[in-house]
Order: C-alpha cells, then sequence, then structure tokens
C-alpha cells in the first residue's frame, strides 16, 4: 500500500478493493456494532474514479447493510479534488480544511457540494490552534509536534500579527476567537459539521455551545474575508508547508 494518494499512483495501491472490506470488519469488530453510518476514504485524487473497483466494493458493502454511507476527506488545500467523486453519486460526504484563514473552499466546493446534496465536514477549523488565540511570539511546542514546523518563528510572529487583528472584531457576536473561529463556518449554509480538536472538558464545552444556530452577521462575514491567509503545510513530503507548492495547493 502506498499513502499518502500521490497523482498518477491507482487507488488499488491506496486503498485496496481486499483492504477496505477489511477495515470496515474490522471497525464493526471493534465498536462492537452491526453497521457504520460513515465511513471516509483519507486522502483522494479525482483519478481514482477512472478505477470501477473500488466503486464496485463499496457498493457491495453498502448492499451488505454493513455501511450507510461513504465519504472523502480530500487532501490537504486541494478542496475540488473530489468532483468526479461526487458526479458518481457514491459519496455522501467530503471533509475539508476550511477555515477563516483559508477560505479557497467557499469558491467551488460548497456551491458544488450543496448542488449535488453533499455534506460538508469541516477540518482544521481552528488552524490546528492558530486561531485559538492562545499562541505568542515565544511559544514552544514539545519534540514530535508537528508544528514546531508549522508554527517555526517567522510563521509564529506573522501567525500573532494576524491574530491581534482577529481580537478587534470580538465583540456582541463572538466574544472569543475560537467561538469567532467556529461561528465562521457554521454560518455557511452548505456546511453539516465541524470536527475541531478537543482535549480537555471544557474546551468540549465551549466548543458545543456554539452550534446555537446563531450564525453572523453579513457585514462581519465580509469583514473576514480581510483575513484570508493561504499557506500550506505537508512537512512529511519535505516541502516548505508555507510554500504554495503547485503539487499541493489549488491555484
Amino acid at each position: 500500500m502506498k499513502w499518502p494518494a500521490f497523482k498518477n499512483i491507482p487507488i488499488s495501491e491506496v486503498f485496496p478493493n481486499d483492504w477496505i472490506e477489511k477495515c470496515v470488519d474490522d471497525s464493526l469488530r471493534s465498536l462492537g456494532v452491526d453497521h457504520l453510518d460513515l465511513v471516509q476514504f483519507h486522502v483522494w485524487q479525482d483519478d481514482f474514479i477512472d478505477d470501477d473497483g473500488w466503486k464496485n466494493t463499496i457498493q457491495k458493502i453498502m448492499k451488505s447493510g454493513k455501511v450507510r454511507y461513504w465519504g472523502i476527506s480530500a487532501n490537504d488545500y486541494q478542496p475540488s479534488n473530489c468532483f468526479r467523486a461526487i458526479d458518481t453519486g457514491l459519496i455522501s460526504t467530503i471533509q475539508f480544511i476550511f477555515n477563516i484563514f483559508h477560505q479557497k473552499p467557499t469558491e467551488k466546493l460548497l456551491p458544488y457540494a450543496a448542488k449535488n446534496n453533499v455534506g460538508l465536514i469541516a477540518r482544521v477549523p481552528l488552524d490546528e490552534g492558530g486561531l485559538t488565540g492562545t499562541m505568542v511570539v515565544d511559544t514552544k511546542f514539545a519534540d514530535g509536534d508537528f508544528r514546531q514546523h508549522y508554527f517555526s518563528s517567522d510563521h509564529l510572529l506573522e501567525l500573532v500579527t494576524r491574530t491581534d487583528k482577529l481580537k478587534t472584531l470580538l465583540g456582541h457576536e463572538a466574544k472569543t476567537l475560537p467561538e469567532l473561529a467556529l461561528r465562521y463556518i457554521l454560518s455557511w449554509p452548505e456546511i453539516t459539521t465541524t470536527i475541531p480538536g478537543i482535549r480537555r472538558v471544557k474546551n468540549a464545552q465551549t466548543n458545543t455551545s456554539v452550534s446555537d444556530g446563531h450564525k453572523l452577521s453579513i457585514k462581519l462575514m465580509q469583514e473576514l474575508k480581510n483575513h484570508v491567509w493561504e499557506r500550506n503545510f505537508n512537512n512529511d513530503h519535505g516541502h516548505d508547508p508555507w510554500l504554495a507548492s503547485s503539487n499541493y495547493i489549488e491555484p
């Protein structure tokens, strides 16, 4: 097996058909349930569509009743690299990076998914912690924490400068930066849900409290367009994560 899904690598080498079935059976056994509501392919290339094997496999699994819906976790910063998959009618959800800094999905993915009745799961809503508002210019990360690279010194300084500007927008619509970040995402009607990382009970309580149906005003949503900060993180492949490489980020 090969992972992640680089272009021109066939899906049979990333998600072999027997592996898909094994993962489903292993998950059913581990969870002690008779079916899974949603199974997502983690990483994706739309040229996978040219192989009918995986399509036949997931349809067989669905007919068996083991899985109700299938989804795709789109590659980092490639929110449109799933449209052909959506067109098959076999994919019910798309998980993708979306936050105040990375707003590109609003251009194509959100309207396309809405048109095709596909659910949208926004990941990295707090920009790996950058939009929590807790980082300062001398914040340190433990060895092995990928944020050592994501928020290296120069990038951390830029982050703090940008989050300080965002904090000037706080008020009655959003009292904290995390609340602003989550409400921004949930204010888009096309979005089904968002999945912030949660390590503490307090964070779980405050994050879920944002799901109260209160959306940001049109004026504030327009203002947040001025805070786009497009970057790319893919340290696993030896690239500077903050360079918009054409191999990893949509133009």
